[in-house]
């Protein structure tokens, strides 16, 4: 009876031990995917404001293109027969 008794303890300490680790596994999945999910968002939030940094910076050399085009614009001779740049460049 007491081999009876020795197996059986041993059992429930084998089953507490099983269900201890089952609740280790699901803790550990349970922070994984926080964490993973945790991660994605961070991954999202810096593309999203590197996307918009580069949208606003294509926007500024957008107009900077527009302004220097601008400062070349072309200005008629008397005759009105062939253009001539705003800004010509003096020939020292």
């Amino acid at each position: 009876m007491n081999n009876k008794a020795s197996a059986e303890e041993i059992l429930c300490l084998i089953a507490a031990i099983s269900d201890s680790l089952d609740e280790l596994e699901q803790s550990i999945d349970e922070t994984i995917n926080t964490e993973r999910c945790r991660l994605w968002s961070n991954q999202y939030k810096m593309v999203h404001s590197a996307q918009q940094q580069l949208e606003r910076i294509e926007e500024k050399w957008n107009t900077k293109e527009d302004i220097i085009s601008q400062s070349y614009l072309m200005k008629t001779e008397k005759s009105g027969n062939h253009p001539l740049l705003a800004n010509p460049k003096l020939g020292f």
